[in-house]
């Protein structure tokens, strides 16, 4: 089952699906790949303070607490079927991870990255979906070191 927290990102995914078709006029199975509208940097709160928090010396060279969060726009939840969950006796793996804002599953669909990285290294580095399951980072660990 989809739990709520999953479904909030959804929200911002969905912008993530329709911003290149509306702005562009590029469909979506044309535009995905290109990280203008696959990936999206969000800031919170917290993303916000991390920033802020940073000692003003070391602003302009590496440090290991600003980030922000990066979002796949092509995220979709992996859920098993409901052939699969009769295969198990225990909880299935989709449910073996602790909640991150409710949701449980594996890759939640968004993660913290370091700010100084979160563009360029993203943009370069995350091209299909294999190169997000390789970069990704479960929250709340902060990805991209």
């Amino acid at each position: 089952m989809l739990d709520s927290g999953c479904r909030t990102w959804g929200v911002v995914i969905q912008w993530a699906r329709t911003a290149c078709e509306t702005e562009q006029g590029i469909p979506f199975d044309r535009a995905q790949w290109n990280p203008w509208y696959r990936l999206c940097i969000m800031v919170d709160e917290e993303t916000l303070q991390s920033v802020l928090d940073i000692p003003p010396e070391d602003v302009d060279s590496y440090n290991s607490t600003g980030f922000v969060i990066l979002i796949d726009g092509t995220w979709q939840p992996y859920l098993l079927s409901e052939e699969d969950l009769e295969g198990y006796i225990s909880p299935p793996p989709e449910n073996d991870f602790e909640p991150v804002q409710g949701c449980t599953l594996e890759d939640v669909g968004w993660m913290k990255v370091h700010c100084h990285r979160a563009q360029i290294v993203a943009s370069a580095h995350i091209c299909d979906g294999g190169d997000w399951e390789r970069e990704y980072s479960r929250p709340p660990e902060i990805g991209f070191f």
